[in-house]
């Protein structure tokens, strides 16, 4: 399967390169407003993860909640309620600050400036499954996504996302880099079909962890 980068990539996904997340932001809004381009990627090196600090984050959202849930396969929404620096857990439980990292950080406060409504789901699995969708077809956004009309998809480490170019063939994006969704409230021939990619680790081992903005 090819991956994507900056010299090798389909007609309707634009790829650029960025100095910082901000950068990236405006240009991919840029490119994703141009006819037949589904969606952009803004290609840039995997996360170096902090597995400690990742479990407590788990574990706090999961004592907020009142969950019990398996950190390998959890899902972390956080909301940032009212700019710079100010996150909460899905219910306004507070997010103990030590544990939000700065990349998470700094991008939910670039995409808070654009709108107070922003909420990140942070995804732990060990195991993907193959299930090609549009995300404005998917049933399971109605109501956690209710309002969110752009989408940001981030695998910081592991497999990222399988996209599919107009005639059917499956790309990769390789682990690191961001794709950016074109409105999922939009036109048919605007919506990205793409997928899980298929993703196997044995027990015990880092899980993929995939962040999603919307915003």
């Amino acid at each position: 399967m090819p991956v994507i980068s900056l010299s090798n990539h389909p007609s309707n996904i634009a790829v650029f390169a960025a100095a910082s997340f901000r950068d990236a932001r405006g240009k991919a809004h840029q490119h994703n407003d141009r006819p037949r381009i589904q969606a952009s990627v803004w290609i840039t090196s995997p996360d170096r993860i902090d597995w400690e600090k990742e479990e407590k984050l788990t574990y706090a959202f999961e004592r907020a909640l009142g969950l019990d849930t398996d950190p390998n396969k959890t899902t972390v929404i956080i909301k940032s309620m009212s700019g710079k620096n100010s996150f909460g857990f899905q219910r306004q439980a507070p997010v103990p600050h030590d544990l939000l990292d700065l990349t998470r950080q700094r991008n939910l406060e670039v995409l808070g400036r654009a709108t107070r409504d922003v909420q990140l789901a942070v995804r732990h699995t060990m195991a993907g499954v193959l299930n090609k969708h549009h995300d404005r077809d998917e049933k399971e956004n109605e109501g956690r996504n209710a309002g969110h009309k752009n989408r940001i998809i981030h695998a910081r480490n592991g497999a990222g996302t399988w996209v599919y170019d107009l005639a059917g063939r499956a790309w990769e994006i390789a682990g690191g880099s961001y794709l950016f969704l074109n409105n999922r409230d939009s036109a048919a021939d605007k919506s990205l079909l793409h997928s899980n990619p298929v993703f196997r680790l044995s027990t015990g081992a880092n899980p993929r962890t995939v962040d999603v903005y919307d915003f």
